[in-house]
């Protein structure tokens, strides 16, 4: 199977946890979406709808993170052990760097989900762990 991975120009990180960093390799850039509250109503013997923006933004982030180890073993130790951590945060900030670039934060950051594989599968090595995260939160800001 080829190496369908590129390196990482990214560091997400929620408080003191390293969720992607500048060594790891993606499958693919991270998926940004946001959401927010709208209200169409149909107006009595209206030409139109009327539209009201109703604000409550929120923002959701996604990705697929791949983690080289040395064998098998730190490869299923790095796992369930970063399963320990990121089930156990809480609501908090998450800072977005890019290398060379830009950072940002997203405030009341929640890591929605998190599955992780190991294995050839992943992306030809053996020793290769996929992390999937799905992260939303709420202001996303310019530092």
């Amino acid at each position: 199977m080829a190496d369908l991975t590129c390196n990482s120009i990214w560091k997400i990180t929620h408080g003191s946890t390293v969720l992607l960093d500048f060594t790891d390799r993606l499958t693919a850039e991270p998926d940004f979406s946001f959401d927010k509250e709208v209200e169409v109503s149909p107006m009595l013997e209206g030409e139109n709808v009327a539209i009201f923006d109703r604000g409550n933004v929120s923002h959701e982030l996604s990705y697929s993170r791949v983690v080289r180890k040395a064998d098998m073993t730190a490869a299923r130790e790095w796992r369930m052990s970063h399963d320990v951590v990121v089930s156990a945060l809480v609501k908090g900030i998450l800072t977005i760097e890019f290398q060379g670039g830009d950072s940002y934060t997203l405030t009341d950051a929640v890591v929605q989900s998190m599955t992780t594989s190991t294995g050839k599968d992943v992306s030809g090595h053996s020793f290769d762990v996929m992390a999937e995260y799905s992260i939303i939160g709420g202001k996303l800001e310019i530092v």
